[in-house]
């Protein structure tokens, strides 16, 4: 997980917390490119160290109020130059609000089976 992370404000469900944890993509990236110099340029960041240059990527948001759920989404076979290039990327904005829906309907789930037990 990235040391960044920002917070927003999400209606019902208080303050959020965003997070972007990336991992090493397994697949190759020689089977995603058409052109074999994309693939090098790919494979010369991962060689230099650059784990933007290959991974997939999970975005969380977690409510400060419940901290033990996390919504989620995650996308594959990315490459970036690094985290603020993800960012500024056309997927990111979505996946903030898919991870942010995510935990919605998560704990929309949790209050409901809650509300069967009787303490």
């Amino acid at each position: 997980m990235t040391d960044e992370h920002k917070t927003v404000e999400v209606a019902g469900l208080g303050t959020v917390e965003i997070f972007i944890e990336i991992f090493p993509e397994e697949d190759s990236p020689v089977d995603y490119f058409e052109n074999p110099a994309d693939s090098r340029y790919v494979i010369d960041g991962i060689e230099r160290g650059n784990e933007w240059a290959w991974c997939w990527v999970k975005v969380k948001a977690i409510a400060l109020n419940v901290p033990d759920v996390e919504g989620f989404d995650t996308l594959g076979a990315c490459s970036y130059k690094d985290e603020k290039d993800f960012i500024a990327c056309d997927y990111y904005q979505d996946m903030e609000a898919s991870a942010i829906a995510n935990l919605t309907t998560e704990l929309s789930r949790l209050k409901a089976q809650l509300s069967t037990v009787e303490i």
